[in-house]
């Protein structure tokens, strides 16, 4: 009941965004939640540029607590290749397969590098068929504020034992950056779920004011929106949140 009457309120706020919200609808719920008229531009306390910066800080805190963008990727393995980037939007794995060359599929394990390494420590000198595979940062950052995953199949295959790995990934969603962008990469699914991101947007702001009354009553919608999501998208054991597929062999 404590669910429905703040989601009941919610659509009381923002009675119109029952589709899509670009920047700028986003934008316009937040002024209106924090009470900072959309219309005036001139008294405006908080800029474009900072509710911005908040919208994709938010939509970032919504996927990382909700694992919502899955995608996958593949390749055959080269011979005695120890590590492989993975794309540089990843934030980690969720499973990796292995099809050998007679087209036999293996689930593979992954293994932490302690475990790994207290097993033994010349692990990079095994050969074979793949059967675990080993997640760890890259020694080559892009940026210094980009660091991007690699993965280590062990054994390291040869000649003879190698195949195709096709890997599921859990991504990091595009910052939003033009007013006609729309979050979650504008994944339909995720439509009727943007208002998460004002709610959290004007937690923040209100916090920041010292206005308790308001940082209670939008954490309440906030939380309740993330659970809302949270148990909308686990009612179908088969749905995979946010899937996108490559091609095979990219």
């Amino acid at each position: 009941m404590k669910l429905s009457k703040l989601l009941l309120l919610s659509l009381l706020i923002l009675p119109e965004f029952c589709h899509a919200l670009t920047v700028t609808e986003l934008k316009t719920g937040i002024r209106r939640a924090i009470r900072d008229d959309p219309s005036d531009t001139a008294r405006r306390r908080f800029s474009d540029t900072y509710l911005l910066d908040l919208i994709n800080e938010s939509q970032k805190e919504i996927n990382n607590a909700l694992w919502l963008g899955h995608q996958t990727t593949y390749y055959t393995l080269r011979p005695n290749t120890t590590y492989y980037n993975l794309p540089i939007n990843s934030l980690a794995i969720s499973q990796v397969q292995f099809i050998n060359t007679q087209g036999q599929t293996t689930l593979l394990k992954q293994v932490l590098q302690k475990s790994l390494y207290e097993r033994s420590a010349s692990w990079n000198l095994s050969r074979g068929t793949p059967v675990e595979y080993w997640v760890s940062e890259t020694t080559s950052p892009i940026t210094q504020g980009q660091t991007p995953l690699r993965i280590t199949y062990i054994p390291i295959p040869i000649n003879a034992s190698t195949g195709t790995v096709v890997i599921w990934f859990l991504y990091r969603f595009n910052d939003l950056l033009s007013d006609s962008d729309v979050p979650f990469n504008n994944l339909t699914q995720y439509y009727s779920y943007h208002y998460a991101i004002i709610y959290k947007v004007a937690m923040h702001i209100h916090q920041t004011m010292g206005n308790q009354n308001d940082v209670t009553f939008y954490t309440q919608l906030y939380t309740s929106s993330l659970q809302l999501m949270k148990d909308r998208i686990g009612r179908n054991p088969d749905y995979t949140p946010g899937f996108s597929a490559s091609t095979p062999g990219r």
